[in-house]
């Protein structure tokens, strides 16, 4: 799609919400075969979304500020998506809970973390190396800078849509530990 609309800014914004779609399939199925599957789905996609909003602006804002207030705000949001789904709360009780929740846990969860931001980090990198490489054009060709464009728009989904599944599956495995006030960091990642 990427490829045949570079043009389409409605296509684009049309396809975030497929993209939120998939990414509450993901979720809602993985918190249905985790140990968190004896409890009841309670909200539906209209809350996920809201919630989705919310975690996004949050996070985009921390990390225009200084990057590392947003990543931070990431990391402790982990499993408020999962706690969503899976209690009577809102959109700012799920996330009151997982900062609660996530509150002394940072280092065990910072590295499976650092490997998923380093994967979406892949997947931003071509996005804003595109401004850069424009700019080069006196030392590179237009055909040289063209050619790189479909590899750098299939390598940028590929890996955003990673880190965005690798956040998902690490937000279920954090709340799947921390429900039960029961942490153990090896019990996270089995």
């Amino acid at each position: 799609m990427d490829i045949n609309m570079p043009e389409s800014n409605g296509a684009y914004f049309l396809l975030s919400f497929v993209g939120i779609g998939l990414n509450f399939f993901l979720l809602s199925s993985l918190t249905q075969s985790s140990d968190a599957s004896g409890e009841k789905t309670h909200t539906g996609i209209i809350a996920y979304f809201g919630l989705s909003i919310l975690h996004s602006v949050a996070i985009s804002i921390g990390l225009i500020l200084l990057i590392l207030p947003g990543l931070y705000l990431a990391l402790r949001w982990l499993p408020a998506f999962a706690r969503l789904l899976k209690s009577d709360e809102g959109v700012v009780e799920a996330l009151g809970w997982s900062w609660d929740r996530t509150k002394g846990h940072e280092l065990a969860l910072g590295l499976p973390f650092l490997g998923m931001t380093s994967i979406y980090l892949l997947g931003v990198g071509p996005i804003v190396g595109w401004e850069y490489l424009y700019n080069l054009t006196d030392y590179l060709s237009y055909e040289t800078i063209e050619s790189l464009y479909v590899p750098s728009v299939v390598l940028t989904n590929i890996a955003l849509a990673l880190g965005l599944a690798w956040y998902t599956i690490l937000g279920v495995a954090c709340y799947s530990c921390l429900r039960d006030d029961v942490w153990g960091e090896t019990a996270a990642f089995e």
